[in-house]
């Protein structure tokens, strides 16, 4: 059991309800319940305490506020051989952010194609699609068979955004 008096730049809310907390347990930070909801300075601290049912010990939480930013935070290189498809898995291609939004509202943008592959979501050829997506097992990377002579080595550049914020571009190698 975690709790705490007040938090001068912000609030931890019930993540359904959005109602301010004082307490809340370790079920609920593992099964994300709760939310910290910025509002005010930059940077502040706070005391709370932490009870086992026999002892109580104190600990500090600091939080300090940045600016709403995006960033790609994995995109090894993918193997994919020739007349296959592959699930494009969050190991594979993830992004992060710092804003409380759902998986669904972070959106993927292919920047530049791969020449001998497409993305694929449900069966269909896309260039955009959703980090939710990604989760769900639902996109996919298929080889495409070329009259060109076959390249060994193929990329692809993507970013990934949310609104207005967006991460930089990242180049992805095949």
């Amino acid at each position: 059991m975690l709790n705490w008096r007040s938090i001068d730049n912000g609030a931890i809310v019930d993540r359904r309800t959005g109602e301010k907390l004082y307490e809340i347990t370790q079920k609920d930070i593992k099964e994300r319940n709760v939310l910290f909801r910025h509002a005010g300075a930059s940077y502040s601290e706070v005391v709370f305490w932490v009870k086992d049912g026999t002892f109580t010990t104190t600990g500090w939480l600091r939080v300090r506020a940045g600016p709403a930013a995006v960033e790609i935070v994995n995109t090894a290189p993918i193997k994919l051989q020739k007349d296959s498809t592959i699930e494009i898995s969050t190991e594979k291609l993830f992004a992060s952010t710092n804003l409380n939004i759902p998986s669904g509202d972070l959106k993927w943008f292919l920047v530049d194609a791969p020449t001998q592959a497409e993305f694929q979501l449900d069966g269909e050829k896309v260039n955009m699609w959703t980090q939710q997506d990604v989760v769900d097992g639902r996109l996919t990377l298929k080889h495409m068979p070329s009259d060109r002579k076959p390249k060994y080595v193929d990329f692809f550049r993507i970013k990934s955004y949310f609104d207005t914020y967006e991460s930089d571009v990242r180049n992805v190698e095949l």
